[in-house]
């Protein structure tokens, strides 16, 4: 979902994301079912609203579609329309709203901790919102890499830089981006991943404790 959701944010639709979109939605079916909150039934119902609508175009119906998501795209995210969503951490959290201010710097170093560097050829900076989405799914693939291989006390290593990651970045500024996008989308696609994003940050919040326990306590188990 992480994945998804960077690849969202990241540029504008084409006929590839197309696709994603209807291949993402049983899973986010099954999100919806299982949270308490509101946040990504009306997701599931935006996405797949928008799905059956797009799921048979051809021809000039469907570059008319991705003609139209591209426009708006441009007038939500690269500043071309009234009502601007920015999907910059710097911008959101500094206090003259300004391009690499301490979170960038913060991210930077999260990053070299690792090893991690974004997507080469993506002009943005560190901190936009899909390159930090697609840390977040770097962290959960090595996660369940370290399961697969059996180290466990690796896996947790990974869970706990997943919460911080969270705690120190995603919670501070996604709600608010969330909320600007919902507001200012007009098509059900980006009005959906509004809902759909903020819901699931939301949800995740909690994984990596409950995922830590649970791995905590098989280790316990066995020993």
């Amino acid at each position: 979902m992480y994945s998804f959701l960077s690849r969202a944010f990241k540029i504008e639709v084409d006929d590839r994301f197309l696709l994603e979109i209807g291949e993402v939605e049983p899973t986010l079916r099954l999100l919806s079912q299982s949270q308490a909150g509101n946040e990504l039934k009306e997701a599931d119902r935006l996405l797949a609203e928008f799905a059956e609508q797009s799921k048979d175009l051809k021809g000039e119906k469907k570059e008319s579609l991705l003609t139209e998501l591209a426009a708006e795209y441009a007038s939500l995210f690269l500043g071309m329309g009234p009502k601007p969503v920015h999907l910059v951490e710097s911008v959101h959290l500094s206090k003259d709203h300004l391009l690499y201010q301490q979170p960038f710097h913060e991210i930077i170093q999260a990053y070299k901790s690792l090893g991690y560097e974004k997507e080469k050829g993506f002009q943005e900076p560190e901190d936009h919102v899909a390159v930090e989405f697609d840390f977040m799914a770097k962290l959960c693939r090595w996660t369940a890499k370290t399961l697969d291989d059996g180290d466990i006390e690796k896996a947790i290593a990974y869970l706990n830089l997943q919460k911080e990651f969270l705690r120190d970045h995603l919670n501070l500024w996604v709600p608010k981006l969330c909320q600007e996008l919902e507001k200012a989308a007009a098509s059900p696609l980006y009005k959906g991943l509004a809902h759909l994003t903020k819901g699931f940050v939301a949800m995740d919040d909690g994984i990596p404790d409950h995922l830590t326990e649970t791995l905590k306590e098989k280790t316990d188990q066995t020993q």
